[in-house]
């Protein structure tokens, strides 16, 4: 088993990254968590995701697979949870 790697990331980071999630109006993932539901216990839940990435437990989730209307058909599209799109912008940009 390969060990985890921890990330060196500011707390001020996973805000940002929150922050860009929600001005993007993300829809909730596999979980069924919104953002609103996100925000009512919003600092407790952007602390566990700073810690996650910081002691080396952090791992991508999976995702919720829906069907998009486009001109009459339809595409699959991936929505990832709300935690998983304020953990991937919050990694640096070299990991």
């Amino acid at each position: 088993m390969s060990k985890a790697k921890p990330f060196k990331i500011p707390k001020r980071a996973v805000w940002e990254a929150y922050k860009r999630v929600k001005a993007n109006r993300g829809a909730a993932g596999v979980d069924r968590q919104s953002l609103k539901a996100f925000g009512q216990d919003l600092e407790n839940n952007l602390y566990k995701i700073w810690n996650r990435m910081c002691s080396g437990s952090y791992f991508p989730s999976s995702v919720l697979r829906v069907e998009i209307p486009n001109d009459g058909s339809k595409h699959l599209s991936n929505c990832r949870r709300v935690v998983s799109k304020s953990e991937e912008r919050a990694l640096p940009k070299d990991q």
